[in-house]
């Protein structure tokens, strides 16, 4: 198990240290601000936040919905979140109302923090109309909200920070709950991950020591915040080293390159699909950053050949290859760059110290002998409290001696970790985990559609894409323009299927059931194209 590590305390602690200590240390960026924010205005602006929070009356035990993309703000909202001892809810920009509704319900949500708007979306007027129709909510959900002006990407933080305000006294411990996260589980339900401050930045400080990423470095993360690997391995790793901080409200392949060299960048985290774009535009460009030494990469599966172009065309010495998962704080295992040479590439390296790792039979629990292919399951200090009022969900993925059983299929090779696929039925699309089921239970509402099935594709650009096989009742006729219209109207566009294909028929088990394993399987053969 991980040992407790003395240079940990709590976020706010760590912050007024950080300030303290180096006042003048360089500790965020963002390609929409023309400076960077120092120790000492940063902490200055958290504390103007918490006061703003006490102000409210938002405090120890509450839960706070960040409802926006990446910007200064939010972490300001997020690090102010915790001194106030307060949890973060982070939603997706560009959920719709329903879904962030039904996420306000199951987390409980107390206030509603939400840029004004994003990526083109009016989320401050969605907001106001989530707000009266919660407030009054027989649970007691959203008692409160503050729409963020100044338009894309909560920038305008002066408009609801009065810095004069008298900065409350910290409220927040190591095992206060910090961020309740929102995952899809194989059955498609999204399950709220709640993580306290003692496993996130336990986690951030083995990621980074791994990884090799200390305060002389600069790191350009187009990362979300919204996302597990985005909050702890990009912004909370920044703050628990020291290391600058750049961020853009997305990923744009020009922006971030543009910040590569303004903040003469040493690290740059993506998902595949980014360092994709990043690469292509490399070549296009024919352009090489010296600083930049170390590609982080993960949130989906990593093509070697992709890791090799990486190195060779943005001129890295190497890659770090990360496997984790929200419920473990994220990370759980990452390749070192002293890996035998066969595995370096196509293995995800060896857990994190004090993580412990075991392979187990799906079907019996067995735990299997090194070579064997069987689930993932792992121990250590970083593994989540547990899924926010879910007791069912948390016994069933944490066993009563504390191994998660990540869903994940891998092996163990010379030490390293091998993913060799997932038990669950998530496509992982660009970074972004998407569950097949409201892609089906909505295709199935279109007249002409018998029957249906969501599952991965490769894509060379995604590394996933969202695939809907479909099989057409005989009474009515149906193509590929109504089934796209039809999904552009109830669906948002990231649950919006790439592709369709059509058959006259699906193939069943004995008990009568479709055989997803063998659709999975001629998709991915692309024996049905």
């Amino acid at each position: 198990m991980i040992k407790p590590l003395h240079e940990l305390v709590p976020l706010d602690a760590l912050l007024r240290r950080r300030a303290e200590a180096e006042p003048d240390r360089p500790l965020v960026a963002t390609a929409e601000m023309s400076s960077t924010v120092n120790a000492r205005e940063y902490l200055d602006l958290v504390g103007a936040a918490a006061a703003a929070l006490a102000e409210r009356g938002v405090g120890p035990g509450d839960r706070i919905a960040l409802w926006g993309q990446n910007s200064l703000a939010w972490s300001l909202w997020f690090c102010a979140a915790a001194w106030r001892g307060a949890s973060i809810v982070a939603l997706h920009p560009a959920l719709d109302p329903d879904d962030v509704s039904a996420s306000l319900r199951q987390a409980r949500v107390d206030w509603l923090i939400a840029d004004e708007v994003s990526r083109g979306r009016k989320l401050g007027a969605m907001a106001h109309a989530l707000f009266d129709a919660l407030s009054g909510d027989e649970n007691g959900c959203l008692r409160g909200l503050t729409v963020v002006p100044g338009g894309d990407g909560m920038l305008d933080h002066s408009a609801v920070f009065d810095c004069s305000a008298a900065v409350p006294d910290p409220a927040g411990s190591l095992d206060t709950p910090l961020n309740i996260q929102f995952t899809s589980g194989s059955t498609g339900s999204p399950k709220a991950v709640v993580l306290s401050h003692r496993a996130l930045l336990t986690n951030a400080l083995l990621t980074a020591r791994a990884a090799a990423i200390d305060s002389g470095d600069r790191v350009v993360s187009p990362l979300p915040l919204y996302h597990a690997a985005g909050l702890s391995s990009g912004l909370l790793l920044s703050l628990v080293t020291g290391a600058l901080w750049c961020t853009s409200h997305r990923f744009e392949p020009a922006t971030s390159m543009a910040l590569i060299e303004t903040c003469n960048a040493t690290v740059f985290q993506g998902v595949p699909t980014m360092f994709r774009a990043l690469i292509d535009l490399a070549g296009r460009q024919d352009c090489v950053h010296p600083s930049l030494r170390l590609g982080f990469i993960g949130g989906a599966p990593c093509p070697s050949d992709l890791c090799a172009e990486a190195i060779s065309v943005l001129g890295l010495s190497r890659m770090a290859i990360v496997y984790g998962q929200t419920e473990f704080g994220p990370t759980i295992a990452m390749t070192r760059g002293d890996e035998p040479a066969s595995l370096a590439l196509t293995s995800v390296g060896r857990p994190l110290p004090g993580v412990e790792l075991q392979i187990v039979a799906p079907e019996t629990d067995d735990v299997l002998p090194p070579g064997s292919t069987g689930e993932i399951w792992v121990r250590g200090a970083t593994v989540m409290e547990g899924y926010y009022g879910d007791p069912e969900a948390t016994a069933a993925a944490i066993t009563p001696d504390g191994w998660l059983r990540t869903g994940d299929l891998g092996l163990v090779t010379q030490g390293c970790v091998r993913i060799r696929g997932r038990l669950k039925e998530l496509i992982i699309r660009g970074g972004e985990n998407i569950s097949p089921i409201e892609i089906e239970e909505a295709l199935r509402g279109l007249p002409g559609v018998a029957e249906v099935v969501v599952v991965p594709a490769p894509s060379a650009y995604w590394g996933e894409e969202i695939c809907a096989v479909i099989e057409a009742s005989g009474d009515q006729a149906v193509n590929i323009d109504a089934l796209s219209q039809y999904c552009a109207e109830r669906l948002p566009r990231l649950k919006q299927p790439d592709r369709y294909i059509f058959r006259d028929g699906l193939p069943l088990l004995p008990s009568g059931k479709i055989d997803r394993a063998a659709v999975r399987r001629a998709v991915a053969r692309d024996e049905w194209a």
